[in-house]
């Protein structure tokens, strides 16, 4: 996938290119055909924008695999690292060491911009469900989240300000 959004965007690159020289050599009466080059150039687009969304649902669905491991936690009595969070970090510094070898930085950042927005809501809602009695159980909810964030916010070409599960969560558990 990322070898064809590689691809359709140096495709992408050389259709200015080719309107220009396709407008200078046509005579000005054939010019309304390049409407059908301006489609097919915006239909290029929207296809590498549906592939950089699948990489964002890859990362999605792998969460959502491992959301049932968070309902057999007892956060109050929880000690260690929990499942859930380290094949949340395992899985998307996957997808990142993958699509670093083939994409340029900004698109990385693109792709991982949808992926932390995505985090955002599905990991609160993987969340729902616990409901620790004692403040040490919240803590360490909170101390997973962070630390989760922490090793995603170090990841190269990346913005880490549109991560926000952190500050969700610590509202949520510990305010």
């Amino acid at each position: 996938l990322a070898l064809a959004s590689q691809s359709v965007s140096f495709v992408l690159a050389l259709m200015p290119h080719v309107r220009a020289a396709l407008m200078a050599h046509l005579p000005p009466r054939e010019h309304v055909r390049l409407t059908e080059l301006d489609r097919v150039t915006q239909d290029l687009r929207d296809h590498r924008s549906q592939i950089r969304q699948k990489f964002v649902d890859i990362v999605a669905e792998t969460v959502e695999g491992s959301a049932p491991q968070l309902r057999t936690v007892d956060w109050d009595r929880f000690n260690g690292q929990c499942e859930y969070f380290r094949d949340v970090a395992k899985n998307v510094a996957g997808m990142h060491n993958v699509l670093t070898k083939f994409l340029p930085p900004e698109q990385v950042q693109e792709v991982f911009s949808g992926i932390f927005l995505s985090l955002n809501r599905r990991v609160p809602e993987h969340l729902e469900s616990a409901n620790p009695s004692t403040r040490t159980g919240r803590q360490r909810i909170v101390d997973e989240v962070s630390h989760l964030v922490t090793s995603l916010t170090r990841l190269n070409s990346t913005d880490p300000s549109v991560i926000t599960l952190d500050e969700t969560l610590r509202r949520r558990f510990l305010e």
